[in-house]
């Protein structure tokens, strides 16, 4: 998780009020925190994309994965790639959840005089609640498997078929949630939080900290955080996504040509059509993912560009927008699988009128007993 920087215009003899508002914050003159290279920047990109951008995007996201579990379980999870997109599914709709929650009190400080980190920013970073942040990089990683399954089923259909069973799918999805959740949680334990004021000018800061457990287990928590999280992204998810995109459109559109020289074929036209859906995803991954790899670059190469470094500020900045991305990435594939996914959209349509079709038998079945003089009577009193 990204680290974070508020100023809150305060004197020095309110220290203690400060501290009291913010339990378990400690209150330190450590001035060198307190300063930095563009804090402005920092203030506005965090108000922005932190305070107002990101908590409305729980509720796009979430009823669309909701509506996305809904579907895909309706569908079946014994196929294959119903399970992937109802596990990325409940992935996303995590992401959307725990985003809400971390920011939340920030867009309830722009309404009124709530401070922008208060006793929820506290308590989540100290109880290692962050965790749930880890579900991002399931998302990432399904994302990927889904990207070369599609790949594979258009390129190679045959070997799909027998070397890609639902079974040992399911296995290697819970694999990923176990792994993934627990060696994040390695991540979010080492964080803490801390307020610094300048007693010069009286501005007070609170900042995400490093705890005791980072400074027992430095080298074990810096190995998951750049290598096994950063680099699994910049290495892994997201060049498989675009080599294997980039695959599956060439296929898609040789079979496409073929299929206008041969007889229709309903099944097919349904494949190509899933294709389709999950190329516009990948897309949708590719886009906001690359924010993400920016900065995890600089923060790889330069040191300066870490937190506690000399461009401390830039990377708080850099690192809010990349947090937006990850959201947005988590709450418009619904969008995507309506316009492009016709088994999808069927199924939606059929799930909005189904409720109208049964209403409408039963007004009919009441016009047709009445017209024969036949009125049922518990139409008055249902429970008798």
């Amino acid at each position: 998780m990204a680290a974070d920087i508020t100023s809150v215009n305060k004197a020095a003899h309110n220290e203690t009020a400060m501290s009291d508002q913010m339990e378990g914050c400690v209150v330190s003159n450590q001035t060198n925190l307190v300063a930095g290279e563009s804090a402005e920047v920092e203030e506005w990109t965090s108000r922005i994309f932190g305070s107002v951008l990101i908590p409305p995007l729980f509720f796009v996201g979430a009823p669309g994965n909701l509506l996305n579990l809904l579907v895909f379980y309706r569908q079946g999870l014994q196929v294959r790639i119903n399970l992937c997109l109802f596990s990325l599914a409940f992935a996303d709709l995590m992401v959307n959840c725990g985003s809400f929650v971390f920011y939340a009190e920030r867009f309830a400080s722009l309404f009124s005089k709530y401070e922008r980190f208060s006793h929820v920013f506290v308590f989540i970073t100290t109880k290692s609640l962050q965790v749930i942040y880890g579900f991002s990089y399931v998302s990432f990683i399904i994302t990927a498997i889904v990207a070369v399954e599609r790949c594979w089923s258009i390129a190679r259909p045959l070997q799909a078929h027998a070397h890609l069973t639902t079974k040992s799918m399911a296995v290697v999805l819970s694999l990923i949630f176990v792994s993934v959740i627990g060696l994040y949680y390695v991540s979010a334990a080492s964080w803490s939080v801390a307020c610094f004021v300048d007693g010069a000018s009286g501005v007070s800061r609170v900042i995400f900290t490093s705890n005791d457990f980072y400074s027992r287990n430095r080298m074990l928590v810096d190995v998951v955080e750049r290598y096994l999280f950063g680099l699994s992204v910049l290495c892994l998810c997201l060049p498989v996504v675009i080599a294997t995109t980039l695959i599956t459109s060439v296929k898609l559109r040789q079979s496409v040509r073929w299929r206008e020289h041969s007889a229709p074929n309903g099944q097919s036209r349904k494949e190509a059509a899933l294709t389709k859906m999950l190329i516009g995803t990948s897309i949708l991954f590719i886009v906001c993912l690359t924010p993400f790899c920016f900065f995890m670059c600089l923060s790889l190469m330069l040191s300066e560009f870490r937190t506690g470094g000399r461009h401390h500020n830039i990377i708080i900045s850099l690192s809010n927008i990349a947090e937006f991305f990850f959201v947005v990435n988590s709450s418009f594939t619904t969008f995507i699988y309506y316009s492009f996914g016709s088994r999808y959209r069927e199924a939606v349509q059929g799930m909005c009128f189904c409720s109208r079709k049964r209403g409408r038998k039963r007004g009919e079945g009441i016009i047709k007993a009445v017209s024969r003089g036949r009125l049922p009577i518990n139409i008055f009193w249902p429970n008798k």
